[in-house]
Formats: C-alpha cells, structure tokens, sequence
C-alpha cells in the first residue's frame, strides 16, 4: 500500500449523504488497505496454522499505512527556507500524550518494511500557492478514520480467526494502535496553521520596530494588514475543502488559527528592548485594529469566532508594559498571575521595561546603577521572576483540538 494515489483520493475520496454532506473520506491507498485485510483475515480462515502470522502481518500493514500518512502529510517545519516532503514523525513526537507517543513507537517500527514513496501530489504539498497541499492533507487526515472504522468491523473476525498464542497481539493491535488514531488525527491537524499562516516574518518585523516614539502613529503598523491577509486566505481555503472537511473541523482548525496568530503576536512584542510610555498604547490600536478586521469577515460570526477568542491572550501582555519599573514586587507578582506565558516572553517583557525606564530616577533603576550589593538585589529581584514563569507554558502546547471548540 501506499500513498501515492492521493490525488485520487481527492477526485473520488468518499461518499455523501443526501445532504451532501462527506459521509466518508477514503483514497485508493486506503482501499487498498482495506482489501489487504481481508486477504490476511482469509488467509486465516483457510490455513490456521499460519494465522497467527498474519496477525502480525496485519499489524504490520496498518503501522505502515500510518506512518506513511503521519509522516509525509503533517505539516512540517517550517523555520527552514524550503518546505520538505516528510519529516512529520519529528514534528509529532514533540507533543501529545503518553497513548500517542506509544502509536507513534508502532508505527515508526514499521520504518524497514519499505522505503517511502514518492508522492504524485508532492509538489502541491511543497508549493506556497497550493497551501502546502492543503487539500490532500486533509484527505489524507481522513481517510484515517475509514480505516478504523475497517478495523472496528472485523474486530470480532480477528479475534475469532486467531490462535491463542495471537491474543496479546490482537489485543495490542486495538489498544495501543487503533484506539489512539484519532488523537494521531488531531496532532496532524494541529499543524495546521503553522504552515498556512506563517508568522516568523511578523515576529521578526515587530521585534525590529521602533515602538519607543513619542509620538502616537495615525494609521496601525503594516504587520496587521498582512496577519490578516494571510488569515483571509486560510480562511477561504478551508471553505474550498468543505468536500473532505468535516463541518466540525472547520472552526476548530479557524480558532486554532486564531490562537497561532495571538501567540505569535506576544512572541514578537516579547522580543522588543526598546519601550517607551506610549508602546502599550501603539500595541493596542494595532491588535484593536485587527481585531475589528477579522472579526468583519463574512462567516465568522456564523462559526462563533465573533467576538475574536483568545484576543485577551495578547491584551494581557500588552498591559504588562504599563507595569512599574520602581515596583519590582509588582513585576513578581504580575508574573505569577499570569501562567500561560513562557518564562522567556516574560523575562523579555520584564527585562524591556527595566532598560527603557531606566533614565527614570526611581528606587529600581537606581538599583541598577548602585553599588555592587545593590545590582545584587536586582539580579535576586530576576531571579524570582524567572522562578515565578519557571513551569509557564503557553495555551496551545496543552489544548487539544476539541479543547480549542470551548476555549476563549
């Protein structure tokens, strides 16, 4: 089997219903998977002394199956300057839970069976102006649940055909393999937007912006208008893939989109050094200003995205550039309040305020500027702001997808 015939898939890949609705997603790779099963499951019927090697044959064929979609269709990388075929199993194993980490052991088990192949839709997962194959990525995705519904069906075959010495393996086929696709599933997905909405040009464009001006700018910063142009474009995108998308799917992966954008937005206003007393309030007619941007796209009201979720993720750091540079104790405090900023976006924070503010005569930036106990005390006042951050980590690297459906 292999998945090489993606794009047919993407022409025939499922069923509707009367409501036109997709019932199904499958590609001719997972046809022929299904057929294979039921070759191995006949081949137990008609010679049992054999039967407990194709159970393991069996298992086999599907960890191949999954490594194939897990590897070459997640989302990659994408810090790098081209896009790569493969590589999704490195991007897989840095997250999840316990049951994923053991599916991912499988699966990646099944390595030496046979070399990867090469896609016919490769150059769409590779190109910008097809959104990285966006389409076939998620037939892909998909098509993983027809094959669990295959292996559901004949559940009670498998372990009827099997020999004894087979239990544990058959056991182990549904426990640790099949019962945790679908959390492979949504792992794939939510690599989503790191590939359809890049942001690292955003970061490094608001780190290097002069945002110590004294003067209050007319219009917002050039970054928001191309945050929304990109979030415009996934947007219509996911709407040309109603066919295999499920109608769930699509303002799940939207407000995970969303999500993405916010944190990348604190990551960029983490990385200023230079503050000035009007830089919460430049920062805000920025977010304010997309806000009201996104929020007026057609259809986000009807997928619950109006008001914008998770808009006070990046409200509430902006706000930590009002803090006190003479009140350190505040700087401690504000941090432990605020537990879903990874410790380097609040040093960052802490650390701006501290140099831009210290012309100021204040008892803080007159630590700094003391005696050698006296930086001391400023290193002990740093040192609690980092053990106060130390286990901080931002939202998504513990929200799950369906979490995403209720967050705000």
């Amino acid at each position: 089997a292999t998945a090489s015939e993606e794009e047919e898939g993407g022409e025939n890949g499922g069923t509707l219903d009367g409501g036109g609705v997709p019932h199904q997603v499958f590609t001719g790779a997972t046809l022929k998977v299904a057929r294979l099963i039921g070759e191995y499951l006949y081949l137990m019927r008609l010679l049992p002394p054999v039967a407990h090697d194709a159970v393991l044959g069996l298992r086999e064929l599907l960890c191949y199956y999954l490594l194939l979609s897990a590897d070459l269709f997640t989302p990659p990388d994408m810090s790098g300057k081209s896009v790569q075929v493969g590589g999704g199993m490195e991007m897989l194993r840095r997250g999840g839970g316990e049951g994923l980490q053991s599916l991912l052991r499988h699966i990646e088990a099944a390595r030496h069976i046979a070399s990867l192949p090469i896609l016919t839709c490769q150059a769409a997962l590779k190109s910008p102006d097809a959104f990285f194959g966006l389409g076939e990525r998620c037939v892909a995705i998909e098509s993983l649940l027809f094959l669990v519904e295959v292996m559901q069906a004949v559940r009670v075959s498998l372990s009827q055909l099997s020999v004894p010495k087979s239990a544990s393996d058959v056991r182990s086929i549904y426990k640790e393999i099949v019962e945790h696709v679908a959390e492979l599933r949504e792992m794939m997905y939510s690599r989503f937007p790191h590939i359809c909405i890049s942001m690292p040009d955003i970061v490094n464009q608001i780190a290097y912006m002069k945002w110590d001006s004294k003067d209050l700018a007319q219009r917002h910063s050039q970054y928001v208008d191309l945050v929304h142009e990109r979030f415009l474009q996934f947007f219509s995108a996911l709407d040309q893939m109603r066919k295999f998308l499920p109608d769930e799917m699509r303002p799940i992966l939207l407000r995970a989109s969303i999500l993405h954008i916010m944190e990348n937005l604190v990551e960029g206003y983490s990385r200023i050094r230079h503050v000035g007393p009007n830089t919460p309030l430049l920062m805000s007619n920025d977010i304010n200003t997309l806000k009201s941007a996104m929020e007026m796209i057609p259809g986000m009201e009807d997928f619950g995205l109006k008001p914008l979720p998770f808009f006070t993720h990046v409200e509430l750091f902006i706000k930590g550039y009002f803090l006190p540079p003479d009140s350190p104790q505040v700087m401690v405090e504000w941090a432990y309040q605020h537990p879903f900023y990874p410790p380097h976006q609040v040093l960052g924070l802490v650390q701006a305020v501290i140099e831009s503010n210290s012309h100021h005569t204040s008892s803080f930036s007159a630590l700094m500027k003391q005696s050698k106990s006296k930086s001391t005390e400023v290193k002990r006042i740093l040192a609690q702001v980092e053990e106060a951050v130390r286990t901080n980590a931002s939202p998504s690297s513990s929200m799950s997808l369906h979490a995403l459906a209720v967050a705000r």
